[in-house]
């Protein structure tokens, strides 16, 4: 089961606020064979060019014995599990063909999926979607690593590492590298850490779980440097069952969610002096005050006050990462949230103090509406003329010019919306953030210095802040910014300097705010991975 940071929600200012999300480049790891410092790389199931590499690799696979695909069953583990500070159930469904399906069942449950080159997962809150960019690769790394498939997967390049029984690795179109340390007896893979610049996570195998010769691990323990840690036991393993139609693909609809028809599709709305916008939904049959309106959170936000009125229990332990670093929270659900045509039933939520929001915009702020919501609908964002309406994604058809939509592509990267932009001529994926009302776009870490964006651009000093704490950055202009087919020029842009919590991300270029929004209407279709950039 892959680590989490289930609710990614920041709140950045520097003269006005900005809430939301930060996100970096997407940059690319070292070019195997270019450091000069060990033997030329293997790639996994390839021709051998080093004789360590290949040996170490030629004892790993004959410690896990017995293969699915010679065999030609899958199998089938189950045990239990320690995550997000609660104890669940959870099973490990293997094929022949090396597809995995982990399923952990309980308070929070969460499925992860990887089938050939995809991964998709059923989320925390019940969203089901395609993985992309880091949490693609997170999942096909981890499944390589419980069924000991990764000593042949092609995706991975492998080089001498510090011991005879360690490789070094990285994963082909992408980021991450990392070290695999084999145990010195079963020479199965017993420690692997990686990391794609940002977040460092370790996978611990240990004892055996042995199913007709074949050998996997018994426990499996993660840990994530965000503090996230979760362990996998199994106790049994079995002969996977036999399904009428492949539990390798995903199933996406939702149960949870009303839309009545006979209210309006648009929301009552605010519009804070810094420019956010504001709505009311009812929590439990109860309005509260403000809740910010927001693309850039991964998930919706109760402050301590709304759970304590509601008497909600609060359960587990979640990371929460932000602009400043990280904090621990805990989760807890409500009958109903709803808002507008929508009413989503037993909700998952996150506590958090906002009070520091709350004092930066002016108004009382009771919570954060975010992806789970968003998610199971089509949301028509005008930022600039303040509206935002809701509907059902099974009857949608648009408003009066829904005929004249180009859609593109839309990923979902950490429960945040995704789309391609340009800038200065370098092009790449950005994270859409409606709750960064007052800003344009901040560039990361990783990006600022992978492009050297600071190379002879003028630049002031300025500070961002959010969950965790403030940070120092740059704020300087960019020649121009090229979203959804149309381009500002002359664009005000914070560049972060320090590679830390969200702003420390390697698969996304950045975070774009509502002024680059305000041009259009949004038209944001989770489900079929599209948006639409509607002229206003």
């Amino acid at each position: 089961m892959t680590t989490q940071r289930p609710v990614v929600c920041s709140f950045v200012f520097s003269i006005m606020l900005m809430a939301g999300l930060a996100a970096s480049a997407c940059a690319r790891g070292e070019a195997p064979g270019t450091r000069g410092d060990g033997p030329a790389p293997v790639q996994g199931g390839g021709a051998a060019r080093a004789s360590g590499v290949d040996g170490t690799l030629a004892a790993a696979r004959a410690g896990y014995g017995s293969q699915l695909s010679v065999l030609g069953q899958g199998v089938q583990l189950t045990g239990t599990s320690s995550f997000l500070g609660t104890e669940q159930t959870v099973s490990a469904l293997i094929s022949a063909t090396g597809d995995v399906l982990m399923e952990v069942r309980g308070k929070v449950g969460m499925t992860r999926c990887m089938t050939g080159d995809k991964a998709w997962a059923k989320d925390i809150g019940g969203e089901v979607r395609w993985l992309h960019l880091g949490e693609r690769d997170e999942v096909v790394l981890q499944s390589l690593f419980l069924t000991g498939r990764w000593a042949d997967d092609p995706r991975l390049t492998f080089a001498s590492g510090e011991t005879s029984d360690s490789l070094r690795f990285t994963l082909a179109d992408s980021p991450v590298t990392g070290t695999i340390t084999l145990d010195k007896t079963t020479h199965r893979l017993s420690r692997a850490e990686y990391s794609a610049g940002g977040d460092a996570s370790v996978v611990t195998c240990s004892d055996t779980l042995e199913w007709n010769g074949v050998r996997l691990p018994k426990t499996v323990e993660l840990k994530s440097s965000n503090g996230d840690t979760s362990s996998l036991r199994f106790s049994a393993a079995e002969a996977a069952p036999t399904f009428i139609r492949s539990p390798y693909q995903p199933v996406v609809g939702y149960s949870d969610v009303v839309f009545d028809s006979s209210k309006p599709a648009s929301l009552e709305l605010k519009r804070a002096r810094t420019g956010h916008l504001l709505c009311r939904p009812t929590i439990n049959g109860k309005q509260f005050d403000w809740f910010f309106f927001d693309t850039g959170a991964g998930g919706a936000i109760l402050t301590p006050e709304v759970i304590d009125e509601l008497k909600l229990e609060r359960f587990g332990a979640v990371p929460v990462s932000g602009i400043g670093g990280k904090l621990s929270s805990s989760f807890v659900r409500a009958d109903t949230i709803e808002i507008g045509p929508v009413t989503m039933k037993d909700a998952l939520a996150t506590e958090l103090d906002l009070t520091f929001v709350a004092n930066a915009i002016g108004e009382k702020v009771s919570g954060i509406i975010g992806f789970n919501l968003l998610s199971r609908c089509i949301a028509e964002i005008d930022q600039k003329g303040g509206a935002i309406s809701l509907y059902d994604p099974s009857v949608y058809r648009g408003t009066d010019v829904a005929g004249a939509l180009t859609w593109v592509n839309l990923v979902t990267y950490e429960r945040h919306p995704c789309v391609e932009a340009t800038f200065e001529d370098h092009s790449g994926w950005f994270k859409l953030d409606t709750g960064a009302a007052g800003s344009t776009v901040a560039i990361h870490a990783p990006a600022v210095t992978r492009l050297g964006l600071l190379d002879g651009r003028a630049v002031t000093d300025t500070r961002v802040g959010g969950v965790g704490g403030v940070r120092t950055a740059k704020q300087g202009r960019l020649k121009w910014f090229e979203l959804g087919g149309h381009r500002t020029e002359n664009v005000m842009a914070t560049f972060a300097v320090e590679s830390v919590g969200a702003l420390d991300d390697q698969y996304t270029l950045g975070n774009i705010g509502g002024d680059l929004m305000s041009p259009f209407v949004l038209v944001l279709d989770y489900q079929k991975e599209r948006i639409a950039f509607r002229a206003r």
